[in-house]
């Protein structure tokens, strides 16, 4: 017990997020087997790339449970980009023609992602700018670990590909990565966050200006985008993304404004894997992501058909819902 204790720091945020994550990777792996099953049949995924599937999905978990649990920065690092490699190597599941300009292509995206972050903890540790002062240092390093990691979350404008990335990959391994890379790179933000404001003693002034102005970016332009998009997993994906960008937008209104966006963190998370789980359904079913292969959903998959209005109505922000509320609070903390 003493061991675990050690290993896993009980504060109130990991425990929250050890919560989503577990449901999340419940959702996934209860998901996987029916989804590979039927894809299984309808040959799109060999039987032996089944196998090789669900294993992608397990260590999705394990990876992600390695950056919550510990909650140490090197262990966050490597949980978020263990998880975008193992969503690229998810790309060699599906046989195309393109499959390895695609994986080359968003690995690039992945290493680019890591040097950054691992950039800025350098810096942060070592200060190795010793001609700047150290506050000038922690502000190098908390950018460069902002863009990094928003490489993974779709923080834009490092969010071009990430959608159609998660549009490639199997639903069931998008529903796992997703959601927990998520939780893993927000939770990592936050800690570095608290480190760099205790440098500058400004009350999270800078740190809270930088949330603001590329949460409220990432907000707009993905919302703009959802309205010409085609694809439903690129639709599932960005809309993922849009509440990304509102709880990085609650998240600078202050550090009081880290109580709503923690809430709107979970929510996502779990609305994400959820939407991933509703477009495994769809594509194991119409064959396609495209929107309009999807007719008779009601008649052909009637309760993932309710279920899915429900999450569609919870996600922009329907009056008693859980967006709403998070929503509400964070513009409170905001005006």
């Amino acid at each position: 017990m003493n061991l675990l204790l050690n290993l896993w720091q009980p504060d109130l945020v990991t425990i929250a997020a050890s919560i989503i994550a577990g449901v999340v990777g419940l959702a996934g792996v209860l998901m996987s087997v029916n989804v590979f099953r039927h894809e299984g049949k309808a040959g799109t995924i060999s039987p032996k790339k089944r196998i090789h599937a669900l294993t992608l999905v397990g260590l999705a978990i394990a990876a992600g449970a390695v950056g919550i649990l510990l909650a140490h920065v090197g262990a966050v690092w490597f949980s978020v980009h263990a998880l975008a490699v193992l969503a690229v190597a998810s790309l060699s599941l599906y046989e195309r023609n393109h499959t390895k300009d695609l994986m080359w292509r968003f690995g690039v995206r992945v290493v680019f992602g890591a040097f950054l972050v691992a950039s800025g903890l350098v810096i942060m540790q070592f200060n190795p700018l010793q001609f700047v002062p150290s506050t000038v240092a922690a502000q190098v390093a908390f950018i460069l670990v902002f863009l990094g990691y928003g490489v993974s979350l779709g923080i834009a404008p490092m969010h071009a590909g990430l959608s159609e990335l998660y549009s490639k990959i199997p639903s069931p391994i998008a529903a796992c990565v997703a959601p927990l890379s998520l939780l893993v790179g927000v939770l990592g933000l936050f800690r570095m966050r608290a480190a760099v404001d205790v440098l500058l003693a400004d009350n999270g002034v800078w740190t809270g200006t930088i949330f603001l102005v590329f949460g409220f970016i990432t907000a707009f332009v993905l919302a703009c985008t959802l309205l010409r998009q085609e694809n439903y997993k690129k639709f599932f994906a960005e809309l993922s993304m849009v509440h990304t960008g509102m709880l990085m937008t609650f998240a600078g209104f202050g550090v009081a404004g880290t109580i709503p966006s923690l809430m709107h963190l979970g929510l996502t998370a779990v609305l994400t894997s959820a939407l991933f789980c509703i477009a495994g359904i769809l594509h194991a079913t119409y064959k396609t992501t495209k929107c309009s292969g999807v007719r008779n959903m009601f008649v052909v998959l009637p309760i993932p058909s309710v279920l899915f209005v429900i999450m569609l109505v919870g996600a922009v922000g329907t009056p008693v819902s859980g967006m709403f509320m998070s929503f509400m609070i964070g513009t409170g903390y905001g005006l």
